[in-house]
């Protein structure tokens, strides 16, 4: 900062001063010009890149100066950054912040989706009352009423019971002790399972999707299922959906005991937590093949089963192909389920797996759930907002993203995201091009693959074709539109006869799913598809105005994140299209081991469990290859632009320094113990060392900051595969 500083007051002073001894000062001008010029050239590290750089502005503007205080607050500066920059970011952010009752842990991400969801929900009311009495209004009025009425059905006037039993009688099933229709053999069994998954997202046997396959063409995805309880199947937490089971079943029954009843439908969801194995298996069957799942299911009935549920212009034949994820698992379970002692125990866990998915907008039942699972006395407000939009995203996923996007974007939003997406991804290319550890033949495909990738950011212009899908749902602001669960049920008809997605149709690369209003990006390996979603083009991910280091650090190290998971040993699997083909070579996967080998042991040395080096590796790599991919693209954005844009009150960080800080921000947070301890089984690293790792491993941070060798944050050794 002072070498940069001195920069500029010699040429300004010169300036002044030039007359009067023109000689003398011109001389010692280009003396220290040439000086200081060599000096940056040979030492990038040491002088800032703003050497070149004469012109600075302060952003003022209200979220600029939001932004000023949410960074202000965080950093401590009397932490030393080159000691814990995690720490040294974050420690204003995290004594700011408590966890609530039974909340596991809370981040910067989960305060952004609450945010978003607030705008988001004035939104929708603003739409909904500008149309108020309007029948025939577009999607988007529509999308509003369909919102209105899902927290009108998270009230006590709800009436959600009975509406609830309707909709169970209606799918043959009942709870806990009406009679129903008994279907005993196997044909009822498959077609009722499959009817759960692929047309009411109820995955008990199999989570329902369509993908692309070569040449873009679409496949069923039979994948893994979800299950009932989330998480580790612990003694206490069976104890409390026990517990939760008995007091749902009193809202329902005529009994005065349902204990045992509960007992039951728990000890069915612990064997099907057995049945589980953590192998990822993803294989191509013909439908004619798919008897060898199971025996007592043969072929024909699958095909009968499936086609029931999809597009008359999708029906399956013999010779089509499904993906199975998974299949020993989904063989296993249906053997389970046909063989079991007590039908009547299937068909009520069936039932209550309806009935958990689809109380989720009943007063009756999620106050329940609130009660027994989360010590609240009511349904509060931020999750009635999460729940019904939610359900905007599963009923009406093209209409709400469209909303969502139009919302939360301007046109000024999506010129620079579109910027910004396009460095990353230039930068990520020669990357690839430069890359040691690929022999020839992997890294011609790899350059293929790097210049194919698409990005699928918001869309903010009106799309009069989503009117059109949903011009046969006829709904009236003032009501009379029937209870909600009437209302899913007429949407999951409308969707269903008229789905976009064609399987074994074309699909456009556009047609990635995703959900703008989650605050988040991901790889689509069958596609080759980054989506970016609206929802980051948030405080403190993006903001308009704000310097390039905040967005190229925060968001910028997003997108490179998730442009490398196309590039790790499971994106390995899928080419330049999408199909399923794994291109590197034994030499490839043997130099990428070695290099990785070096993450591996650094994690082991940094996180507490001996098993996170490997567990973690690919998301370690893509956070390490993002942030330095991020950082690459930010300098050559910064060339481009010849201003630097400074925060106010941030002054004392240097816009390299502030990359940084942005980098780190985003994984500010807090958790009780017991959720650390599930962090240490999980995919991701800590937040910490999300943080940390990646800066650890760049000289450029350690240039920035200044930090000694043997630092934490400057050690000897570093690792690096992109």
């Amino acid at each position: 900062m002072e070498e940069e500083a001195e920069v500029s007051i010699v040429e300004h002073e010169h300036r002044r001063q030039r007359d009067v001894k023109p000689f003398l000062y011109g001389a010692a001008l280009v003396l220290f010009l040439s000086a200081s010029f060599c000096a940056a050239a040979y030492l990038p590290g040491v002088f800032s890149r703003r050497i070149y750089v004469m012109d600075e502005v302060v952003c003022a503007s209200s979220s600029c100066r939001a932004l000023s205080r949410l960074i202000n607050t965080s950093v401590n500066g009397d932490l030393d950054p080159c000691d814990d920059f995690y720490a040294y970011v974050c420690d204003g952010w995290r004594r700011s912040h408590s966890l609530r009752p039974l909340e596991s842990r809370r981040s910067v991400f989960d305060e952004v989706e609450q945010s978003v969801r607030a705008r988001l929900h004035d939104a929708l009311w603003k739409t909904f009352r500008k149309s108020f009495g309007n029948r025939t209004g577009g999607s988007f009025v529509k999308l509003a009423i369909v919102y209105v009425a899902c927290a009108k059905s998270l009230t006590p006037e709800g009436n959600g019971v009975v509406s609830m039993r309707k909709f169970l009688k209606n799918m043959n099933l009942a709870w806990p002790d009406e009679e129903v229709p008994q279907g005993g053999n196997a044909t009822d069994l498959l077609e009722l399972l499959v009817t759960l998954s692929m047309r009411w997202d109820v995955s008990v046997l199999f989570s329902y999707s369509v993908r692309s396959m070569s040449k873009e063409k679409g496949a069923v995805v039979l994948g893994l299922p979800a299950p009932l309880i989330p998480g580790p199947l612990t003694d206490a937490k069976k104890l409390l959906y026990e517990k939760l089971i008995v007091s749902i079943a009193f809202l329902f029954g005529r009994k005065s005991e349902y204990s045992d009843f509960a007992r039951r439908l728990v000890a069915v969801e612990e064997d099907i937590a057995r049945l589980r194995d953590q192998d990822h298996v993803l294989l191509t069957y013909m439908v004619k093949d798919l008897g060898n799942l199971c025996a007592d299911f043969p072929w024909k009935k699958w095909m009968s089963a499936l086609n029931k549920n999809l597009p008359a212009q999708a029906a399956l034949t013999p010779q089509k192909s499904v993906i199975v994820q998974h299949p020993a698992y989904i063989g296993r379970l249906l053997t389970y389920f046909l063989g079991h002692e007590y039908p009547e125990d299937i068909k009520a866990y069936l039932a209550l797996r309806v009935l958990l998915r689809y109380g989720q907008a009943i007063y009756d039942i999620r106050h329940v759930q609130e009660i027994v699972l989360h010590a609240e006395k009511e349904i509060p407000a931020d999750e009635v907002m999460r729940t019904c939009q939610q359900w905007l995203a599963d009923l009406m996923l093209d209409t709400w993203n469209s909303f969502v996007s139009q919302s939360l974007a301007k046109r000024a939003d999506i010129e620079r995201l579109t910027q910004l997406v396009s460095d990353i991804k230039n930068v990520f290319y020669r990357r690839v091009r430069r890359a040691e550890w690929m022999d020839a033949a992997t890294k011609n495909i790899s350059v293929q693959k790097a210049q194919n990738i698409a990005f699928n950011i918001p869309n903010i212009e009106t799309d009069a074709a989503l009117d059109k899908a949903y011009e046969s749902l006829l709904l009236n602001s003032r009501g009379g539109s029937g209870s909600f669960l009437d209302l899913v049920v007429r949407l999951v008809e409308v969707n269903h006869e008229s789905n976009k997605l064609s399987v074994y149709g074309v699909i456009g690369r556009s047609d990635s799913a995703t959900v703008h209003s989650r605050v988040n990006a991901m790889y689509v390996y069958s596609l080759n598809v980054v989506n970016v979603n609206a929802a980051l083009l948030a405080m403190p991910f993006f903001t308009q105005g704000a310097p390039l280091s905040v967005s190229y650090g925060s968001l910028g190290a997003i997108v490179a994140h998730e442009i490398i998971h196309g590039f790790d040993v499971s994106g390995r699997l899928y080419d330049e299209v999408g199909s399923f083909e794994d291109w590197w070579s034994n030499a490839t996967n043997a130099a990428y081991r070695e290099a990785s080998a070096c993450f591996v042991e650094q994690m082991r040395s940094l996180a507490s469990s001996a098993k996170a080096g490997s567990v973690t590796l690919e998301e370690n790599t893509a956070d390490n290859g993002g942030a330095r991919c991020a950082y690459e693209a930010y300098v050559l954005a910064s060339e481009r632009v010849p201003v630097v844009v400074q925060l106010r009150g941030l002054e004392a960080l240097e816009d390299e320094q502030l990359f940084f800080v942005a980098y780190c921000y985003k994984f500010c947070g807090i958790e009780r113990p017991s959720s650390a301890t599930t962090q240490r089984l999980a995919t991701h690293p800590a937040d910490k060392l999300r943080c940390n790792v990646p800066l650890l491993n760049m000289p450029e941070f350690a240039a920035a900051f200044e930090c000694e060798p043997g630092a934490a944050m400057n050690p000897a050794r570093r690792c690096a595969v992109w």
